[in-house]
């Protein structure tokens, strides 16, 4: 995070301390953009898209300038890059079941060390990797 809030050419200021969270890479699709999911702030961000009424996705440069002061979100994560669809597409997967859907856990999201954070979810399912086999594939 640190490295990105300089590479975007903030002014360092001396009251700055960050963490040692990373930037994640968010998809292939525009790689070059920058999504930060966070828990909801009394400071508004220019554009900001609710999804819960505790959660917001923030697109817009204005959110980095608050990272590493007290104006920063409680807890966020940073993502270069999403995934796209067209209209409808993922809908039509989800009816499909070509997706596990599960509801969004704060914990997993925020205070779950990444390697763990795809074991959590699925477990959120009643999923536990014992349950596959992972040498033989479509055939039993």
């Amino acid at each position: 995070i640190a490295e990105l809030y300089s590479k975007m050419n903030f002014m360092m200021k001396n009251d700055r301390t960050f963490s040692n969270e990373l930037v994640l890479a968010g998809g292939p699709v525009h790689s070059e953009r920058g999504f930060i999911l966070h828990k909801k702030t009394a400071k508004e961000f220019e554009h900001s898209y609710k999804i819960t009424d505790e959660m917001y996705l923030t697109t817009s440069a204005d959110i980095v300038e608050t990272f590493g002061s007290a104006d920063a979100p409680e807890k966020y994560l940073v993502a270069l890059g999403c995934a796209s669809w067209t209209a409808g597409q993922l809908e039509q997967e989800i009816a499909d079941n070509a997706w596990l859907v599960a509801p969004a856990s704060d914990t997993i999201l925020f205070e779950t060390i990444y390697e763990d954070r795809y074991p959590a979810a699925n477990q959120l399912l009643g999923i536990h990797p014992h349950n596959f086999v992972f040498s033989q594939v479509g055939h039993s």
